[in-house]
């Protein structure tokens, strides 16, 4: 490939698993896309192939979410918590999850941000100040080496003290 005249530009993106992928910009028509493992070789795709042809594996996510009390009394503390987890990797590192919430079976809207601990673990403390049923769920959208992943959805009725 003759490479007069072309700058190129190398970003390296380094997962929590080690790899690395390695892009170089150039022209269309020179563009090269390498992904590299941290000890195996180097895999070469023209640029008009990526979309058909990825050069890189996504690797599976999964998020599970669990609650401390999913019968609070009206202004009680309740825990969410859960686990974002990258397959084969036991310590994912720092993910961004986005906390969606439905008030008495009304539309799901974004309710907080989330940054998990490195080994994966989140929680949230919450209350709410009238009786209700409330459902969350946790989204992940962890970049271009993982696939995005939703949690299971848990259902929190808030009731009224007696």
């Amino acid at each position: 490939m003759k490479r007069t005249n072309i700058v190129l530009i190398s970003l390296v993106l380094l997962s929590a698993l080690g790899t690395a992928v390695v892009v170089d910009a150039a022209p269309r028509s020179q563009g090269i896309l390498a992904t590299q493992e941290p000890t195996t070789s180097v895999q070469v795709v023209p640029r008009g192939e990526m979309a058909h042809n990825p050069p890189f594996i996504y690797y599976p996510t999964s998020i599970t979410l669990t609650t401390s009390n999913s019968t609070p009394h009206v202004g009680q503390i309740f825990i969410l918590s859960g686990t974002f987890s990258v397959s084969n990797c036991s310590s994912p590192g720092l993910a961004a999850l986005e906390l969606y919430r439905s008030v008495n079976d009304g539309e799901y809207k974004l309710f907080c941000t989330l940054t998990t601990q490195w080994d994966g673990t989140f929680s949230k403390n919450l209350t709410y100040n009238t009786a209700a049923t409330l459902k969350y769920y946790a989204t992940v959208d962890p970049g271009a080496l993982y696939k995005p992943s939703q949690s299971n959805t848990v259902t929190i009725s808030v009731i009224k003290a007696s």
